[in-house]
């Protein structure tokens, strides 16, 4: 039996400018591979065109839930976004492996929250540092005591010194381990 579909002009159109954005996706994601080597001028058009594409926003426009973020049925597109990316890497020459270090680049240009592992942003508080370091040594120093090696006898006459830098500092002596 013969079946004959009505495809009304708004779908058609709709149809078009989905076909046109991810045409423009994968001329981005080509762009930003090319430029890897280079300067990555196009890092920043292939992760707007990655929000443009897949996150999920309400009736206003706000991101509801971004690209990166997605998972199960509504990761689909990304997955297979993702796969199209590593293997245009691999054509390119790159190593199997490294896509998932220049994926992560393109998810933190998106915005996503960077983990707080790199060396970047502002520095820690040096006194809070320092008391947490010697707490860490002097707790160390404290469950070491019953050892009786030559190595924690000569540390614990340094002890002393510690826990004034310690009490200098803020910290509070009685509060840390006792064996």
């Amino acid at each position: 039996m013969n079946t004959i579909s009505v495809v009304s002009p708004v779908a058609q159109a709709a149809a078009l400018s989905v076909g046109d954005s991810l045409s423009k996706l994968v001329g981005a994601r080509r762009g930003y591979i090319a430029g890897i080597k280079g300067e990555g001028t196009s890092l920043g058009v292939y992760a707007q065109w990655m929000c443009s594409t897949f996150n999920v926003v309400d009736d206003k426009g706000e991101v509801i839930k971004p690209w990166y973020s997605l998972t199960g049925k509504a990761s689909v597109g990304v997955k297979a976004e993702f796969k199209g990316f590593a293997d245009d890497l691999q054509a390119a020459g790159y190593a199997p492996g490294v896509e998932y270090t220049y994926w992560a680049r393109v998810k933190d240009e998106s915005g996503r929250a960077k983990s707080g592992i790199n060396v970047q942003g502002d520095p820690a508080d040096v006194l809070v540092k320092t008391l947490a370091e010697l707490k860490t040594m002097l707790n160390r120093i404290n469950k070491a005591r019953g050892d009786n090696t030559e190595s924690s006898e000569r540390v614990l006459e340094m002890y002393d010194d510690l826990c004034v830098a310690y009490a200098t500092g803020g910290g509070d002596v009685s509060k840390l381990t006792t064996v």
